[in-house]
């Protein structure tokens, strides 16, 4: 094997790219189109909030663990559940910038998401 293509395995296994783990995101309420909910990224302006219904998929079939986010920086941007419900968060941008997240099924952190905040989009949709 190359060094080169070592040092792609040891990039990809360190990233975790090779996780068996995603996400299903449904929204709950309608946001502005700049916001993207995925495995890779969350993107949201500061100042909008969306609620989304999150499933954990591991192995391609739908989990019943319990899903939880923990931003590394605090103001950046917020991940709440909803109270009474289960698969029901908020996320909502405070403060341009970025911020790691990571995520949790059943209390094993499974994926790490980069979410970014952007600046806030006046009188845009």
């Amino acid at each position: 094997m190359s060094r080169l293509a070592w040092i792609a395995v040891v990039v990809g296994l360190a990233t975790g790219c090779t996780s068996d783990h995603s996400l299903e995101y449904t929204l709950l309420s309608d946001p502005p189109e700049s916001v993207l909910l995925s495995d890779d990224v969350i993107e949201i302006p500061a100042g909008v909030a969306v609620a989304a219904r999150v499933v954990p998929i591991e192995d391609d079939e739908r989990g019943s663990q319990r899903v939880r986010f923990a931003p590394q920086r605090v103001g950046i941007i917020g991940i709440e559940n909803v109270a009474d419900e289960d698969r029901a968060f908020v996320l909502w941008g405070m403060e341009p910038g970025q911020s790691d997240v990571d995520v949790s099924f059943d209390g094993e952190r499974v994926l790490r998401i980069q979410a970014v905040v952007t600046e806030p989009r006046i009188g845009a949709e």
